[in-house]
């Protein structure tokens, strides 16, 4: 059975219950301006997690890039975009790229979090882990029948983001990044679990997410 980590949240009956997804940009670049800003940010945010998981994984790992999960009325309901998912021999990881500035620390609405930034100013920001929390459903479900762990994390890449007691060890700082990579798979390897085959665990989530072009 796939193991879901506590870290991904839960899935609020508020929200939507996941029925499909699409790997790629359904309107094309062309044709959608914020679909072309995300896959600009995500080319530079895809080559720093090369810098990480290519020294850390080897040629352990895939990446895939933006996941948007629907509900059963397609793109005419909610969705949830994450912005890479990570296939690698230890497991799949839903990342979400953050860039905020400042403390992060809870906040007294459990899916937000505030940011304290220069000057005493507070930023709220939606919880990634808990938006995120629908796609951890879906790939679930799709991956049920393997033994693959499945985890949701946030990773900063500006230096300056620094997270307070409380917040889950699912928010990395790129630079610490590594690490964390490095001790899940320790402790992956003391648990004797078997290791992912990474190309049969690719295509299996091709076959489950309908595939469009990029432009």
């Amino acid at each position: 059975m796939t193991k879901h980590y506590p870290e991904c949240g839960r899935i609020r009956t508020n929200f939507f219950m996941p029925a499909h997804a699409i790997l790629g940009y359904a309107d094309g670049i062309v044709n959608d301006p914020t679909a072309a800003e995300r896959r600009l940010r995500y080319i530079d945010f895809s080559q720093k997690l090369h810098a990480v998981l290519g020294p850390t994984l080897g040629s352990k790992y895939r990446l895939l890039e933006g996941l948007t999960v629907l509900t059963s009325v397609g793109l005419a309901g909610p969705a949830v975009h994450v912005d890479c998912l990570a296939i690698t021999d230890i497991g799949v990881f839903v990342i979400s790229q953050i860039d905020w500035a400042g403390k992060v620390d809870r906040s007294i609405d459990k899916d937000k979090l505030q940011v304290s930034t220069a000057g005493a100013m507070t930023e709220v920001h939606p919880c990634p882990l808990r938006y995120t929390a629908p796609v951890v459903h879906y790939l679930g479900a799709i991956l049920d029948d393997v033994d693959c762990p499945i985890e949701s994390i946030a990773v900063s890449d500006n230096e300056t983001c620094e997270f307070g007691l409380g917040i889950s060890t699912s928010f990395i700082k790129l630079s610490d990044l590594h690490y964390f990579f490095r001790v899940k798979r320790e402790h992956y390897r003391r648990s004797e679990a078997r290791f992912v085959d990474i190309e049969v665990m690719q295509e299996r989530l091709l076959i489950g997410c309908m595939r469009v072009l990029k432009t």
